[in-house]
């Protein structure tokens, strides 16, 4: 052979090994692209059901905080019911005691 022949089968075997070497490069970087969009996937369908689960629970403890509301106004209610109904007995136990002095003082 010639030189430019030696040449020509140099140039092409390294050529080749060029271009194999760049389709395993490329087949190694898709491997990885996949496996890290998998990644990015999963992390996504995380966060998304993270905040299903968190909006949920917010609305669980807002009608929980809605109901105490409603129980400590209910209590507080029935707390001013009953201190109206002592107010008025204290009132009324007032009036009887001064009555009951006046008849005894009439009396005397």
């Amino acid at each position: 052979m010639t030189a430019v022949a030696d040449f020509d089968v140099g140039t092409r075997i390294i050529r080749d090994a060029m271009t194999e070497l760049l389709r395993e490069n490329d087949a190694s970087h898709n491997a990885r692209r996949a496996e890290l969009q998998a990644e990015v996937d999963r992390l996504q369908a995380n966060i998304k059901a993270m905040k299903t689960y968190v909006a949920g629970q917010a609305g669980y403890y807002e009608d929980l905080v809605s109901r105490a509301r409603l129980i400590a106004d209910y209590y507080r209610g029935k707390a001013d019911v009953y201190a109206e109904m002592a107010y008025r007995a204290d009132i009324a136990y007032g009036a009887a005691e001064q009555t009951k002095e006046a008849t005894v003082n009439e009396s005397e």
